[in-house]
């Protein structure tokens, strides 16, 4: 068995293993906090059936911080973090004559607690209706490099500090009593380091039986592939051709299994759970 790991380790820059992008679901904050900053004006974290809110707001002024952390994520710890999308509404209304226009000057995202990567922020205004908008995408860290205990931690979440540039004082909130549709969310996109499982963990995604597969970046030469159970029984066997990067599996029962490639003398082998 030792000596079947050292040829993994040896062969993996031979055959590289693509694997399906994974997410969790959108998950919505837990803790809500303002943070005396640069602004001028404090978001009010205690009022009965809001998550937070000024009340009036005048124009040309800058909110406190408000944090939203506490996600309760549980990325894998193997898991390579690939992208942030943090969701962000607010309820907007003008308390004077004029309109009522929110800036979202700064978004980023807090790691241990403290602000982190680029700022999201200065591309769209809150007016007065529930305005929601999705900051960040599948493929962006916010210009910061992120790790699994970054993200499962309770103080990892996003930030924001919104500016008035309207005309009119302002009521700016979210509520908490809306069936959840005013609740800060993120999703985290990312990939398992671990070989030889493809599973998506998406809320409304595909599962692993409607696209049982392993993705193999085969460009060398054609390669044999081939599957045992674990008493050692070979179950499938397929040739691999020259660029050929999908293996079908959707034949196989649920358990676990093991794959080995072989190219020329050159062989890998790795476990593969089949749900």
């Amino acid at each position: 068995m030792k000596k079947t790991i050292l040829l993994i380790f040896l062969n993996l820059g031979l055959i590289k293993l693509n694997f399906a992008q994974q997410s969790t679901a959108i998950h919505t904050v837990g803790t809500v906090a303002n943070i005396p900053s640069t602004g001028s004006y404090s978001w009010n974290t205690s009022q009965f059936g809001s998550f937070a809110n000024i009340l009036s707001f005048p124009t040309d002024s800058l909110t406190d911080e408000l944090h939203f952390s506490n996600f309760t994520f549980t990325v894998p710890t193997t898991a390579n973090i690939l992208g942030v999308e943090a969701i962000l509404t607010f309820c907007v209304m003008p308390q004077t004559s004029g309109n009522a226009i929110l800036k979202d000057s700064v978004i980023k995202l807090l790691v241990n607690g403290n602000t982190a990567g680029n700022n999201q922020g200065g591309v769209h205004s809150f007016t007065p209706i529930v305005t929601s908008y999705t900051y960040g995408s599948s493929g962006s860290t916010w210009g910061t490099t992120l790790t699994p205990s970054d993200v499962n931690s309770s103080n990892f979440g996003f930030m924001c500090q919104l500016k008035s540039i309207g005309t009119a004082t302002a009521f700016v909130g979210m509520e908490k009593h809306w069936a959840n549709s005013q609740t800060p969310k993120m999703t985290i996109y990312y990939e398992e380091s671990t070989v030889g499982l493809i599973k998506s963990q998406t809320a409304v995604a595909k599962s692993y039986y409607y696209d049982r597969a392993i993705y193999i970046n085969n460009n060398i030469d054609d390669s044999k592939f081939e599957v045992y159970n674990l008493i050692g029984r070979k179950e499938y066997e397929i040739t691999i051709e020259k660029n050929q990067s999908r293996v079908n599996l959707n034949h196989l029962k649920p358990g676990v299994y093991f794959y080995k490639l072989r190219q020329g003398k050159n062989e890998i082998t790795q476990k593969f759970l089949v749900e």
